[in-house]
């Protein structure tokens, strides 16, 4: 998992002069550092939480952007499934929840519905990508939703609200 500040485009914990600032293309050998963190935290700014394998989310992580416009980023197309554990698992001052970077065929994420409570924007690529909720109802009131092809509420008697303030597109 990566974290890096989108206004000053370099590594966590790098130095603006270190010649290994972050490159956009992905994760690759020649990045300057790449690690896998359990407790990830952006800066006061508008910060990226790369995932660039679904093994980075595990039982106990923590997610947190920050202050400023924060993304969750799903950065391998060899994602195709997101596992979020139920339990010992915090995302908190994310904004966006970004898929597109995943598999070409969809991505599928299993969370609990009050995780994406911290998420204001949640987009897919517009193949399939699938939000699986479990445990709790999901208010989805002044939310926007783009190209996500399926929700399905997994834990019986969920349910969804949507109100004027809900977006849903693609």
């Amino acid at each position: 998992m990566l974290v890096h500040d989108q206004e000053t485009a370099q590594c966590f914990g790098l130095p603006p002069a270190s010649p290994g600032n972050h490159r956009s293309d992905g994760n690759q050998a020649g990045h300057a550092l790449t690690f896998k963190l359990d407790h990830s935290r952006g800066a006061d700014h508008n910060d990226t939480i790369d995932i660039n394998a679904a093994t980075d989310i595990s039982d106990g992580i923590e997610l947190s952007g920050g202050a400023g416009t924060d993304i969750l980023l799903v950065h391998s197309t060899d994602i195709s499934t997101l596992i979020f554990p139920v339990n010992d698992t915090d995302i908190a001052t994310t904004e966006t929840f970004d898929l597109r970077g995943g598999s070409a065929t969809g991505v599928s994420v299993t969370i609990e519905a009050a995780k994406l409570d911290s998420f204001t924007t949640i987009i897919g690529d517009g193949t399939a990508d699938t939000l699986n909720l479990s445990t709790n109802n999901i208010n989805l009131d002044g939310k926007t939703l783009t190209d996500i092809e399926i929700i399905n509420l997994t834990s019986g008697q969920q349910q969804i609200t949507i109100k004027t303030g809900t977006t849903l597109s693609g």
